[in-house]
């Protein structure tokens, strides 16, 4: 495909995501529906491979928001977690869900909008969250 506004990095970039789809994600999809859980070893590779580069601050949030939500395992395993505090957290972590997954559908391009791409599956689950409980009003 012959386009103007991309250049050749672009394409590299886009056919080490699609690469890197096929190989680390297509294969575990099965599993990981299974488990109910995507392996934290994916973010590890795709870390390694350049292609979590979603801006320092969002990497940077996303690091804090997996701190949070193993405190809030522990909390709750201990029997110290309450409703209000989970609220909290499920608020938050929800909203950076959307955020994440929304720019993902986007590096992904026309991939995104096909049913049967895990990408856009991954959408349709993280919107899903968001009506899981009462929005907070402001």
């Amino acid at each position: 495909m012959n386009r103007t506004i991309v250049e050749s990095d672009h394409d590299l970039f886009r056919t080490s995501v699609r690469e890197f789809v096929e190989r680390e994600m297509t294969p575990n999809v099965p599993r990981w529906e299974e488990e109910g859980i995507v392996d934290k070893e994916l973010f590890r590779k795709a870390g390694r491979a350049g292609m979590l580069g979603m801006g320092s601050g969002l990497c940077i949030t996303l690091h804090n928001d997996v701190v949070l939500v193993d405190a809030q395992v522990m909390a709750l395993n201990a029997g110290e977690l309450s409703a209000e505090e989970a609220a909290k957290a499920k608020w938050w972590v929800t909203e950076l869900e959307n955020k994440v997954i929304s720019r993902c559908l986007q590096m992904f391009g026309g991939w995104g909008y096909m049913e049967e791409h895990p990408i856009a599956r991954a959408f349709w689950d993280a919107r899903v969250q968001t009506i899981y409980g009462e929005r907070p009003r402001s």
